[in-house]
């Protein structure tokens, strides 16, 4: 979702319908929390590069305030990972769905997991299961890490893995708190994650989360930006290398003959130009590698100015 759309007083798709005094934190009063899931769900493809694939970036799909023991109750028996920041002495949940082991199996592995999954309450994970879902859950939290250093600056770290069965996992049970379900497109298929951000989280960061970076100014969207750089980068070019220039007339290129000898005067000092698209780039000296010619590149050719005066300011 770009960061464009953000607005207090138009609040995107998944605000819609939400209860902002619900539970007691207002959702509407903290558009920062909404911006920082939306730069998570940005940089998770990139922060799962060196675990698994993902397809693409994730999505928002929704938030809304609820009370920690109605959360808990809802997921009962769930995969979750708690998350601790250490410096306001408080734990948040990364909850995930049933289908998450054979998910991060397919993804890492290869494969589909949509479909296949048996019922939570058939199996519980495999050691192996559970290292991977605790990898996967290991790089989210650097992702959601860094969704939070322009507001908030939450410094979060992954402590467990464990399934849900305390209502008591997060201190009292009646705290208040928010939920923010986020899917993630892995190659093994959607991944849903539910963050559980209790009060004593958000509480003493809820003025930093007032403040909503993306409605300041409109920003450029990342994938675009990553995608513009890789098209612009792969874009082929054609390089040429001048040994010398010789000025003739059509008379002399019209009497051109096979075997015949052209004359260099060295004006050039035995330096080859490397041109692109009619620009002059480099100056190179021309050598030989395993049987074949090669340029080493020596200095940038600096362009003069060519109407001899500095520009007047």
């Amino acid at each position: 979702m770009p960061t464009e759309d953000h607005h207090v007083a138009a609040p995107a798709a998944w605000l819609q319908g939400a209860s902002p005094e619900g539970g007691g934190l207002s959702i509407e009063r903290m558009p920062g929390l909404g911006y920082a899931l939306e730069q998570f769900s940005l940089s998770a493809t990139d922060a799962l590069a060196s675990f698994c694939k993902a397809s693409s970036d994730g999505s928002v799909d929704e938030m809304r305030s609820t009370q920690v023991f109605e959360f808990l109750g809802e997921s009962q028996g769930l995969a979750a990972a708690v998350l601790n920041c250490a410096a306001y002495e408080a734990r948040m949940l990364m909850v995930f769905d049933e289908r998450i082991a054979e998910t991060i199996v397919a993804a890492v592995f290869g494969g589909d997991a949509q479909g296949t999954v048996p019922p939570r309450s058939r199996r519980s994970m495999t050691n192996v299961e559970t290292a991977l879902v605790g990898e996967f859950a290991r790089h989210l939290t650097k992702a959601l890490t860094k969704g939070f250093a322009q507001n908030g600056g939450l410094g979060l770290a992954f402590e467990r893995l464990e399934t849900l069965s305390d209502v008591y996992a997060l201190g009292r049970r009646d705290s208040s708190a928010i939920a923010a379900r986020v899917t993630i497109d892995t190659a093994g298929g959607a991944a849903p994650v539910t963050f559980l951000f209790p009060q004593s989280l958000l509480l003493p960061v809820r003025k930093d989360l007032t403040f909503d970076p993306g409605s300041e100014a409109p920003t450029s969207d990342p994938r675009w930006i990553r995608e513009l750089e890789a098209g612009v980068t792969k874009a082929p070019l054609v390089v040429t290398a001048v040994l010398e220039e010789v000025e003739m007339t059509l008379g002399d290129v019209a009497r051109f003959a096979v075997g015949e000898v052209l004359s260099l005067q060295g004006v050039g000092m035995g330096r080859v130009r490397l041109e692109c698209a009619g620009h002059e780039i480099f100056w190179c000296k021309l050598g030989e590698a395993d049987g074949r010619y090669s340029l080493k590149v020596e200095e940038a050719i600096v362009q003069e100015d060519h109407f001899g005066a500095p520009p007047v300011h």
